[in-house]
Formats: C-alpha cells, structure tokens, sequence
C-alpha cells in the first residue's frame, strides 16, 4: 500500500498521517493529526467535526475550505454548507454556491434548500431557462410546485408541455397526484384530459382508452398539437388494446397519409407495419410500412427503431432474403449498439441453417456499420467455420480472426480469436490489457485529490459514492480506492463488491491501458483458502470456480436473484438442499460465503463429471439445467461435423445463456492470464 501512496499528488501542504490506511485496522480512522492543515483538508476536518456533531466548527472549517480549497473539494465543501443549520443559513449557503458553481448538481441543491424556504420566485428566477428534456424531473418539479403557488396559468402551461415532452414515469404520476388540478367538464376536452390520457397509458389501462381515442385526434388535430410522445401513446393505445387490426392497419396507413410532414406520419407508419407484421401473411404491406416509416422519421433514434423492426420481420417473414436486406440497408444504421441483439438472432438462425457462407458475406458487409461486438462475432465465427471445413483456406480465416481480434469488442472473441492465432502469453496479456479506443469518457479536474482525501480519513461511505459520480478517475487513484475497500472487506460487507465495481467501471471507461494491479483489482481471489480446497477436493480448477463466483454474484454473498438463487454461487435453494443432502449436510445457510462455495464447487464439479469433462457445457447447465443443455446438443442440426463446443454457445437459443458462457470463459482466461 506505501507504494501505491507514495506518487500522490496530495497538495504539499496536507499534512495527514495515513495511519488508517496503511494498517488496515478498519474501514474508518480516527481524524488524523495534522501539522499545519492544508487548505484542502479543511474540508475533511469539517466533514469529522459534522460527524461528530459539532456544527460551529464544521462550519468554520468548510468555509476554510470553500474560500481557499481547491476547486472541487471547495465546491463539496459548498455544497455541504448548504446541508446543515437553520433554513436561512441553508439558502445563504446554497445562493453562494450557486454564485460560484453554477452547475445542473447545485441548481438543484439550491432550488431544495429555497424551496423550503418559500421562497418560490427566487426558484422560478434560477431556473427560467429550464430543459424539460435535459434537466432532472426532481428540479422540474420544484419549479412547477413554484410556479403553482406564484403564477397559475403559467404552471398549468409549463405542467402540459412536462408531461408531453418527457417519458411518463412514476415522478410525474406522484406529481399530477398531488398538484394535478381538476379535469376540465365532460363538454370540453383540454390540456389535463390529455395528461390524464398519458398517464393512463402508462399504466398500461390500454381497453379504458379506447372510448376517449376518438376525442384525442380530434383535439390533436384541431389545435395542431404535435408532441411526438403523444402521437407515439396514441398508437400504442390501439396496438395494445384492440386487437382488430385487419381493420385498424389500412385506418393507420391512412393517418399516417392524413398526418405527411408532421410528427405523427413516422408512429402511423411504424404502427401500421406492426399491425400488418401481427396478422401475418401481409409481408410486402408490412416491409412497406417500414420502409415508408423510415423514410418519414425525424430523429435518428426513430429511424433505427424502425429499421430493427424491418430487419427482425425480414428474419421472420422471408428468412431468405435476410442477408440481402441487411446488406441494403446496413448504411442506414445510426447507433450499432441498438442491433446486437437482432444480430445475434440472426446469427443463430444462420448457423442453424448451416448458411456459414453468409457469415462471412455479413462480417464484410457490416463492418463500420454495425458494432464492433457483432463484427468481431461474425469474424470468428465464420473463421472457425474456415478453419474446420476449407483446409486450403489459412489466409482467410487468419483475415478472420485478426479482424476479431482488433474489433475493440468485449473480451471473449478477442481472447478466442488470441487462442486460435496462437499468440504467446505475453501477446496475449498486451491485447487483453489494452483500453477500448471508443472510449469517450474525460476525468474529472481534482476528482483524484478529492478521493485520495476521502481514503486517507477513511471516509469510506463518501468514498465511494463520490466515486461513483464520475464518468472517469485516473488508474493510480483507482487502484488506491479498490485496493483500500478489497482488503476492507471481511466477506458480510459490501466492500469488495464496490471495489470490483470501481475496478470494472474504470477499465470499462479508460483509453489508457490497465496494469497488472488494476487486473488483480477486476479479478479478485478472495475466499482463496476456502476456494483452494473446495477445489482440490472436488478436482475443479480454483480459476473456475472464481470465475463462476465473479460471473454469478459480483462477489456479493447477499446477492439474491429474481428466479431465487442466493448468494455467491448463485444456487437455487432446491438445488442447494439436493447438494447438501449428497454431502450429508443437514444445516447450512446460503449466504455463508465458505457454505455456499462448498456447496456451488460440488456442483460444478459434478456437472463436468456428468458431462464427461467438458467445462463449457458445464457451465451451460449451470445457467440452463443439464437436461436442457444436453437436449439442444441433440437438435443442434447446423451441418457442421463434429460441432466445436465454442460453436456450439452460438447455437443456444437463449441469449442469456449464450452470454453466460461468454462470461465465464472470458473471466476464466483473465484470472489465468493474471497469474
């Protein structure tokens, strides 16, 4: 740990005993003795003595602080004044907050602190050039609770275009609730019917809309209202609420028609396609209703949401043909994330078919244009497809797997792709630590100084929680805080969690290279006696068991999921209390982190045993169930002799279970690598 301090570019002037830290005897210290306080540690002094609950001298310090602080920690010491005290010390602080660091974080801290104030002009003034698609719905709120108690008209006015510009979420339904005004009478459909109507929809209340659907056309129409959410709601209204759609998919073709120009042509359109799509046997009036929605669309998130759904009903409809209409209309697409899940579809569907050719037709096709996760999927796959059955083929599927390899996706085709070109250890530990180059996330100016502070006075829960906050803190601060919060941890707390999660956020973030450290740091050994001999009694690897451990749980001994596993193995309790009765175990608790290793590695080992050795689909049934996994290598009918087990993954028809075994695969070659 005094190596990894020892390069901290603390301010000269703070003078701080890192005794804490160094030993380790705890996650909290004690405030440590100071010589001469260095500017920025007047805030960390004034945070201990808040602590403490001294409010006089914490105020002292965090005015030190925020006078003479850097510009960070003299902002957190700002925004900390504005936390404690009577209401008019809370608005003086908060306005010399906002005087100094004018931000989105402190107009919100301020409108808080003057709107239990009352002081309901001042908020209107602060926030007057508000964005109802950008800023939080929490400060929207407060400015429309302002404005209800200052100017009525306006805060009706400025509440429609709230909820008609925005997503409906629960925040608006608690806010109509409590400040909505009363709907206009039966003979006059308004602004509040309208709300109501989107509320309603949220709440998925799709039959009761539809008697009042009529009546909002009408008044969209009459005074030209033209929200694109609006329009959107209304639609879904009769896609999910009446199922008569030989009648209702021309009724929508004509509106979108009725509607050429406006915002709603693009939902009429997109609409009337998926009702085609849904009575079947419509498939040139559906592909022409996408077609006619993509051209209609006013936002690049619009088009590529209707291009996904024409390429998913072209797999559907005219199987085909998909490769063709893919290949047309791959220079359409706007953000290639959003069709990763279509093309793993579709990659499934095609080595199904056994249309390996087609693979390599795609990777060539869709690269710059479709992510670099699906390009470096496409590339290995069909460069295995090469290797296995076109002997005479080296140059090409060498092309292949090299494009995989440098495809900037996740790790598991860029370490299979490293395998099969046989690059040596340290080749490989140099690819898999280098940075994503897409990476476009900055570090924030001080954060590093501010954290470091944080760590030093073991302020362990603003540690982390400031940490958080950024989109990117540098390696050495990073790897200081994970390292501090993983030997924190005594296996019932969150700590090593929240250092693998520190960890993984920067190396997810970077476009530096990560270091061995920082590796150590992403893939932890703790539990390692308990794990060592779970392993060597069970004859299982301890990297996979790790690996299964960091996979299902995050290292989380509490963790539960949905279905009902617990803990860091992620058993099933039937599962667990079929295993511990083999064992002979009769009391046991599955957050026990040393319970639930013993009981997930017997698991795992007899999976491996009953699959004859083989790991992957080990791991498959650990996810999937044995029974299945061993029917779909049954029905796999791919045309591939002697299908390989890393080919096999790709033909699951679950992508859960496909990503699982990715997972797993890659975790285990990274705790390998590490070693």
């Amino acid at each position: 740990m005094i190596g990894m301090l020892k390069n901290r570019r603390f301010p000269k002037s703070t003078a701080i005993f890192l005794t804490a830290a160094l030993l380790f005897t705890g996650c909290t210290s004690s405030v440590p003795k100071a010589k001469k306080p260095g500017n920025d540690t007047w805030y960390f002094l004034g945070l201990k003595s808040l602590d403490a609950g001294d409010e006089s001298d914490a105020r002292k310090k965090l005015v030190k602080a925020e006078k003479r602080g850097s510009e960070l920690i003299a902002q957190r010491a700002a925004q900390t004044l504005c936390t404690f005290g009577n209401i008019q010390q809370k608005v003086e602080y908060s306005e010399k907050l906002l005087a100094r660091f004018n931000n989105a974080e402190n107009r919100l801290i301020s409108a808080k602190c003057l709107y239990n104030a009352r002081e309901y002009s001042k908020i209107i003034q602060l926030t007057k050039n508000i964005s109802f698609e950008k800023d939080k719905n929490e400060l929207i709120a407060i400015r429309l609770k302002a404005l209800k108690n200052y100017n009525e008209e306006q805060f009706r006015d400025e509440t429609f275009r709230w909820f008609m510009m925005c997503p409906i979420t629960d925040e608006h339904v608690s806010f109509w609730n409590e400040n909505g005004w009363i709907i206009e009478a039966d003979d006059y459909f308004g602004p509040s019917n309208l709300i109501m109507f989107r509320i309603a929809l949220y709440q998925k209340k799709y039959l009761e809309l539809l008697d009042a659907a009529p009546e909002i056309e009408d008044y969209i129409f009459n005074y030209k209202i033209n929200y694109p959410l609006l329009f959107s709601d209304y639609c879904k209204t009769f896609f999910y609420g009446d199922d008569d759609f030989v009648r209702l998919a021309p009724a929508f073709a004509r509106l979108a028609e009725k509607y050429e120009g406006t915002e709603g042509a693009f939902y009429f359109w997109f609409y009337a396609a998926r009702m085609y799509d849904r009575l079947g046997n419509y498939t040139k009036m559906t592909r022409t209703c996408f077609e006619n929605a993509i051209e209609a669309a006013k936002t690049s998130e619009q088009r590529d949401n209707a291009l996904w759904y024409l390429f998913d009903t072209g797999l559907k409809n005219s199987p085909s043909s998909i490769v063709d209409l893919v290949c047309e209309n791959a220079g359409q697409i706007n953000d290639p994330s959003y069709y990763d899940d279509f093309f793993d579809s579709l990659c499934v569907h095609l080595l199904n078919a056994g249309r390996f050719e087609d693979l390599g037709v795609l990777y060539t096709a869709l690269d710059k244009h479709a992510s670099n996760e699906t390009v470096a999927k496409y590339a290995y796959i069909f460069g295995r497809y090469v290797q296995e059955n076109q002997e005479d083929s080296k140059r090409t599927y060498i092309e292949a797997f090299r494009r995989a390899l440098n495809a900037d996706s996740s790790m598991y085709y860029k370490i299979m792709a490293a395998e099969k070109l046989g690059l040596s250890d340290y080749e490989k530990k140099k690819i898999y630590f280098a940075p994503k180059t897409s990476s476009k996330f900055t570090e924030t100016e001080g954060v590093s100084e501010l954290l470091e502070g944080y760590l030093e006075f073991g302020m362990t829960d603003r540690l982390y929680s400031e940490y958080m906050k950024h989109d990117l803190v540098d390696l050495q601060t990073t790897i200081d805080c994970a390292a501090y919060f993983n030997k924190c941890s005594r296996g019932d707390d969150d700590f090593l969690v929240q250092s693998l999660r520190m960890a993984s956020r920067h190396a997810m973030r970077t476009d530096k290279p990560i270091n061995e450290e920082l590796h150590s740091l992403l893939y932890p050994k703790n539990y390692r006696e308990k794990v060592e001999n779970v392993c060597t009694k069970y004859g299982i690897s301890p990297n996979s068991l790790w690996a299964l451990i960091r996979s299902e749980s995050f290292f989380d001994p509490d963790v539960r999921s949905y279905a009902g596993a617990v803990g860091l193995t992620q058993l099933m309790e039937f599962t667990a209390a079929d295993v511990a009765k083999k064992l002979k175990i009769s009391d046991y608790d599955m957050t026990d982190p040393e319970m639930n290793i013993e009981l997930g590695g017997y698991y795992l080992s007899e999976l491996i045993q009953r699959l004859d050795g083989d790991k992957l689909s080990a791991y498959f049934s650990y996810n999937a169930g044995i029974t299945r996994v061993r029917r779909w290598k049954q029905s796999a009918q791919t045309g591939w002799k002697d299908l390989p087990e890393d080919i096999f993954l790709e033909t699951l028809p679950y992508a859960e279970t496909r990503e699982y075994g990715r997972k797993l695969v890659s975790a285990e070659k990274m705790y390998e690598i590490g070693e």
